[in-house]
């Protein structure tokens, strides 16, 4: 019966185009089956059956979990899979290990992400290129969000320039007030008489929208 050893498995776990056959042959290994590398390979190969990949998923570290979320030669459930792993591991993982994801992680596991309450991680997810309008105006109206992070959100050079994100900041009472009162005249005139009639915000902030109304466009 042919046999195959880890490097020739490597080889073929590596290559798209391997046949159904060489998969299989690695499969039926039980001494391949036990390394570690040999299961990454097999949930990242397009041809590995699909039940079998997400079985595999459960025994990958974080870092692995992340990088089969965003592979395009990964299918859609087997991404699934990984992502709900990811983020069921996101309460055990250090904050450095959660800067690291933010970079890259799909936009469902940033979505569970953006919550965050550490500045270091949602600066991170910031500049992430799957990261898109809609969560990060959700970040900024999130009622319970670090002040401080809101306050990276607004000075961010793409995010901080979009009137829906400036809207949502502008709403939270969360938001610092040095923040809110700079961007506020920057908003349309329903926004800013929306703004006023909330008396969950701050006084400041609400008077400054008061003299916006009425043309003015200073503090007295």
């Amino acid at each position: 019966m042919e046999t195959i050893d880890f490097t020739r498995a490597r080889k073929i776990l590596r290559t798209p185009s391997s046949s159904f056959h060489d998969i299989e042959m690695i499969l039926s290994c039980e001494e391949l089956m036990k390394f570690y590398e040999i299961k990454r390979l097999l949930v990242l190969h397009p041809k590995v059956p699909r039940y079998v990949a997400v079985d595999l998923v459960a025994s990958l570290f974080w870092r692995d979990l992340m990088e089969v979320g965003v592979s395009t030669r990964v299918h859609p459930i087997v991404r699934r899979a990984a992502d709900n792993r990811l983020i069921e591991k996101l309460r055990v993982l250090t904050v450095g290990e959660k800067v690291a994801l933010a970079r890259r992680a799909s936009h469902r596991v940033l979505s569970h992400l953006r919550y965050d309450p550490t500045v270091r991680v949602i600066s991170a997810m910031l500049d992430n290129p799957r990261a898109t309008e809609g969560l990060v105006v959700s970040l900024a109206g999130y009622g319970k969000a670090n002040p401080k992070v809101l306050e990276v959100v607004a000075k961010h050079e793409k995010w901080g320039r979009l009137y829906n994100v400036k809207v949502a900041l502008c709403r939270n009472p969360q938001t610092p007030l040095s923040v809110s009162v700079t961007i506020v005249d920057e908003l349309l005139y329903s926004d800013i008489e929306a703004i006023f009639k909330d008396d969950t915000l701050p006084y400041i902030l609400r008077r400054k929208c008061q003299l916006l109304l009425s043309g003015q466009d200073t503090l007295l």
